[in-house]
C-alpha cells in the first residue's frame, strides 16, 4: 500500500510470516508450554523445545544456500516456521495426554471459522475501486493506499465482528474467569458466549422481591425461630435420665 512495486518481493515474504504466525496463535500458541509447566512437565517443554531449535537449524542450513524460491530470505522464514509449527503441536499432543481434552480445538476451530468470511470479503472486494476517496483533508493530501487501508481494516472489524458473534466461539465458563479479573469484560463478552449461562448469572437474573412485614412475623411464629430473651424451657422430670431424677429428690 505505502512502498508501491519497489517492495512487490516482500510482499511474498510477509504472506509466509503471517500463515505461519496464524496457524502458530489458531494451535495455541504458548499456552502449552505454560500448561506443561504447571502440571510439572518442565522436562519434556525443554526437550520439544530444544527438538524444536534443531530442526530449526536443521532446515535453515538446507534452505537458506538454495537458489529455488525456497532459498534465501524465504527459506530462513520457513524454517522459523516449520519449527515453531512443530513445537506447538507436539506440545498440544503432550498436553492432550495429560489433561484428557482437546481444549483449544473447539476455540480455534469456531475462530477460524469467524475469520473465513472477513478474509473473503476483503480479498474479493477492493475498495480502490469504489472512486469516492477524498484526496485532501483540508491542507493535508490523503493518499488512496492509506484511504483503501483504512476502509479494508473496517470492513474487516466488521464482517469479523459477526462472524464471531455466529460462531460464539468462547463459553460463559470463560467469561465468568474473565470477568473476575475485570467486572467490565462481562458485557462486552456474553454476546460471543456460546451454551447456557452459569447458575450465578442465571440467579443473578432472577427479580427480587423486598422483605415484607408479614414475612417477619412468620418467622418469629416459627417453632424454630426463639427470641433471644426467651429462655430454654427445662424438660419435664419424665423425660431426664434416672440418676438426674434421683438427684434432684
Amino acid at each position: 500500500f505505502f512502498y508501491g512495486s519497489a517492495y512487490s518481493e516482500a510482499a511474498m515474504l510477509m504472506q509466509i510470516f503471517l500463515l505461519f504466525n496464524i496457524f502458530y496463535l489458531l494451535a495455541g500458541g504458548n499456552a502449552h508450554q505454560a500448561a506443561l509447566y504447571v502440571l510439572g512437565r518442565q522436562r519434556v517443554a525443554l526437550i520439544i523445545n530444544w527438538a524444536s531449535l534443531a530442526v530449526t537449524a536443521g532446515l535453515a542450513a538446507l534452505l537458506i544456500p538454495n537458489t529455488g524460491p525456497l532459498g534465501g530470505p524465504t527459506g530462513a522464514l520457513v524454517a522459523i516456521g516449520v519449527g515453531q509449527a512443530g513445537a506447538v503441536v507436539v506440545q498440544l499432543a503432550y498436553a492432550w495426554r495429560l489433561l484428557h481434552a482437546k481444549y483449544p480445538i473447539r476455540f480455534s476451530a469456531r475462530v477460524l471459522l469467524a475469520l473465513l468470511p472477513a478474509t473473503a470479503v476483503v480479498y474479493v472486494i477492493h475498495p480502490s475501486t469504489w472512486g469516492w476517496f477524498p484526496q485532501r483533508l483540508g491542507p493535508v493530501r490523503v493518499p488512496l493506499s492509506l484511504s483503501e487501508l483504512i476502509l479494508s481494516v473496517v470492513l474487516f472489524t466488521l464482517v469479523l465482528g459477526v462472524g464471531l458473534w455466529l460462531a460464539k466461539p468462547i463459553e460463559h465458563v470463560d467469561v465468568d474467569l474473565l470477568a473476575q479479573t475485570n467486572p467490565r469484560l462481562r458485557p462486552i463478552l456474553t454476546p460471543f458466549a456460546s451454551g447456557a449461562p452459569s447458575p450465578r448469572m442465571v440467579i443473578s437474573k432472577q427479580p427480587t422481591r423486598p422483605v415484607r412485614k408479614s414475612d417477619l412475623d412468620k418467622l418469629s411464629q416459627s417453632p424454630t425461630t426463639r427470641r433471644p430473651s426467651e429462655p430454654t424451657p427445662k424438660k419435664p422430670a419424665s423425660h431426664l435420665p434416672i440418676e438426674t431424677q434421683q438427684m434432684e429428690e
